[in-house]
């Protein structure tokens, strides 16, 4: 019983199609998130909405025997307490850092090289030729499928709220975008939802967290299509990055934030956002 877990990393061809062929295998399943960034059909990108329905009685069929990890931090917080929880007898990361973060309190091999060099030695008959028959794969697929269903439903019967909006958000994002997700919040709301029409998903993470969200949008969209999904939180603090005029040539009133409390010009007048 195999689990991949992919966590931030730029798109990559090369290593989407290793990923790809691992991920057919009966005995190998690959969880991905919203910015890993990788566009698999048999990849499982919505990890939370998975595993919150498994029960405890359920769990040594769904925990891995050897998992392997790469990229980035990993947003997901049940996924991490599910391998917290049921360590696997043997867990490879792979990661160029001479002292990388042991996130799942299970690692033991470090593999000091780039994660496209080691998928490209690792063949797939490695990981298979070994191994006896199994549905480990089929196990995890069918789980996320009445994981959709319950999800759908759910969906269906809900009033107009956070999870609701994010429902309509997603599927309406054009095809081809880039979407820059907000630290808290819509980072979360994104893992709930399966989507592939976008080419590549960013958010800041860990201590850029809150800022910068939306002024990183607003500068990768003077060169391309991007769009920003922001928390509340995020609005008033970085209304500034709208104030620059290859975005907004209206806005010519420059003012910098008082002191006590902020006037930022918009549109010819001043927003009072509160302190600072």
């Amino acid at each position: 019983k195999v689990m991949i877990i992919a966590g931030f990393h730029e798109p990559d061809p090369v290593l989407q199609q290793h990923i790809k062929l691992l991920a057919s295998l009966p005995n190998v399943v690959v969880l991905t998130e919203s910015v890993t960034n990788l566009s698999i059909p048999l990849v499982i990108s919505t990890i939370d909405r998975v595993i919150s329905t498994i029960q405890p009685e359920e769990v040594e069929t769904y925990a891995p025997e050897l998992l392997i990890t790469f990229g980035g931090a990993i947003v997901s917080r049940m996924i991490k307490a599910f391998i917290r929880e049921h360590t696997p007898h043997s867990h490879w990361h792979i990661d160029e850092r001479s002292t990388p973060p042991d996130t799942y309190k299970s690692m033991t091999l470090h593999v000091p090289m780039d994660t496209r060099t080691f998928f490209d030695q690792l063949q797939p008959a490695e990981i298979k030729a070994n191994s006896l028959p199994s549905s480990y794969a089929h196990q995890w697929h069918q789980r996320e499928e009445k994981a959709t269903q319950i999800h759908d439903n759910y969906l269906k019967r809900i009033p107009w709220c956070d999870l609701k909006a994010f429902s309509m958000l997603i599927p309406a994002l054009p095809a081809g975008s880039r979407l820059q997700l907000g630290n808290s919040t819509p980072i979360r709301y994104a893992q709930l939802f399966r989507y592939t029409q976008v080419d590549r998903t960013d958010a800041n993470r860990g201590t850029s967290g809150i800022d910068g969200c939306t002024s990183t949008a607003m500068g990768l969209n003077i060169r391309r299509d991007h769009h920003a999904d922001r928390g509340r939180q995020q609005f008033p603090l970085r209304l500034q990055c709208f104030m620059d005029q290859k975005l907004s040539p209206v806005i010519t009133n420059h003012r910098y934030p008082k002191r006590g409390r902020r006037h930022i010009p918009l549109f010819g007048r001043s927003f009072r956002s509160g302190r600072s």
